[in-house]
């Protein structure tokens, strides 16, 4: 298992609560900002993440728990991957062999 570093930007659909309840659900908990750019920071199941004004990252340890979070984050709407973001969370689920997979 390796390390996690993603960047999610925000389309005008980002629903900052849906995000809170998939936090809540992995029992993350908040932590007071280190610098004034962040609006707040989370950490749980080995990841933090730090929402800023315009993108939320995630970083930590790979695990099942970390993936699974990361898994129902990609659900939401209104959080989205650039190309190379994109390509780093598609490697994180293997896929079966012939499978497609979309990075877009």
């Amino acid at each position: 298992m390796g390390g996690i570093n993603l960047v999610w930007g925000f389309s005008s659909h980002f629903d900052e609560s849906k995000v809170k309840k998939v936090l809540e659900k992995f029992k993350c908990s908040y932590e007071d900002p280190k610098d004034p750019y962040q609006k707040w920071v989370c950490k749980g199941v080995e990841l933090t993440l730090i929402r800023y004004e315009s993108k939320l990252v995630v970083r930590g340890r790979e695990n099942e728990e970390s993936l699974q979070l990361l898994w129902e984050l990609s659900k939401i709407d209104g959080l989205r991957f650039d190309r190379g973001n994109a390509k780093k969370f598609v490697e994180l689920f293997k896929s079966l062999h012939n499978a497609i997979m979309c990075t877009e």
